[in-house]
């Protein structure tokens, strides 16, 4: 008899599903991560390791421009060559805490999305190459902050500031320009800084050459968090497409 009722219960529900969605009350995408309960929670767990390894391996490299040009100074550092030609200084925290920041801001996109509902214009699922420009764009954002930091251009943390704040917001209106974004953009600018002092100060792990007056950190760095989450966005809706609805239109 249990088996029975769990059968006409299951029936029930998927006549439920179908009539909710020929009313266009639910989209074929809901209807199907209803069905699929246990594998949704699945596919956010891919979900996020997608992320994490993203950022695990892409920010300490991003992370290197400053070292290079002398920006940033780690007390301990790990130096390694990749590919036999591409000198990689970094510490052993740093990538784990990329990774969180991936996670953070990836999924945190894809949660916005679902509650603010982006627009066809800005699908959920974006073209692989509006992502690699976004990615390349936060890459010379990086670049950029690096060799402006250096000695040898006599700029100074307000017009650095000026700089990478353009930049910065360019590539948002261009590539992106969703309330999802701009979420995460604003929380990023304002707590990757804070999570900075707090490593500087009370951790002492590095520091920068040439910190803004008062504070450990340069003004400038704002912005280059600012440029993260247009492109981390991205990224993850891609990734969170290919997931989640390779069998249905997320939008």
């Amino acid at each position: 008899k249990g088996h029975v009722r769990g059968a006409r219960c299951s029936a029930e529900n998927e006549k439920s599903l179908a009539d909710l969605n020929s009313k266009g009350l639910v989209s074929t995408c809901e209807t199907e991560k209803a069905r699929e309960t246990v594998p949704y929670i699945f596919k956010w767990s891919l979900l996020t390791s997608a992320n994490a390894v993203s950022g695990a391996l892409l920010g300490p490299l991003l992370d290197n421009y400053h070292s290079v040009f002398g920006a940033l100074v780690y007390h301990n550092p790990l130096v390694f060559t990749l590919f036999n030609t591409l000198s990689v200084t970094t510490q052993l925290w740093v990538p784990p805490l990329f990774a969180l920041a991936g996670v953070i801001i990836g999924n945190g996109v894809v949660i916005l999305d679902q509650y603010l509902k982006p627009s066809r214009a800005q699908a959920p699922n974006p073209p692989t190459s509006l992502v690699l420009l976004s990615i390349a764009c936060f890459t010379f954002t990086y670049y950029l902050s690096g060799l402006l930091s250096t000695s040898s251009h006599s700029i100074s943390n307000p017009a650095m500031f000026a700089i990478l704040s353009i930049l910065a917001f360019i590539q948002f209106l261009t590539l992106d320009a969703t309330k999802s974004v701009a979420i995460m953009t604003l929380a990023t600018a304002l707590c990757g800084p804070l999570i900075e002092l707090f490593l500087i100060d009370q951790l002492h792990l590095y520091h920068y050459s040439n910190p803004t007056d008062g504070v450990s950190i340069p003004l400038w760095i704002i912005p280059v968090y600012a440029a993260g989450p247009t492109a981390v966005g991205l990224l993850s809706r891609k990734y969170s497409a290919l997931i989640f609805f390779s069998n249905c239109d997320p939008s």
